[in-house]
């Protein structure tokens, strides 16, 4: 299980470092809202709490962002 995520990670993931900070956001991005719930679901086995955004944008298909606290 930790090696898919690293796997789903290292592919569509994204880590912003906070400007003047040590610590930063890791995110994954999606566009299947089941696949979102999925990979929170798995995070929470974990033990790792995920927050999950959806982003709509004109002409394009709602994205499902998740964030890692």
């Amino acid at each position: 299980l930790r090696s898919c995520l690293g796997g789903l990670f290292n592919g569509d993931g994204t880590y912003t470092r906070a400007v003047g900070r040590a610590s930063g956001t890791l995110s994954y991005t999606t566009i299947s809202e089941p696949l979102a719930y999925q990979i929170r679901h798995t995070c929470l086995r974990f033990g790792v709490k995920t927050a999950i955004y959806s982003r709509t944008r004109p002409n394009r298909r709602p994205s499902y962002e998740l964030v890692w606290s």
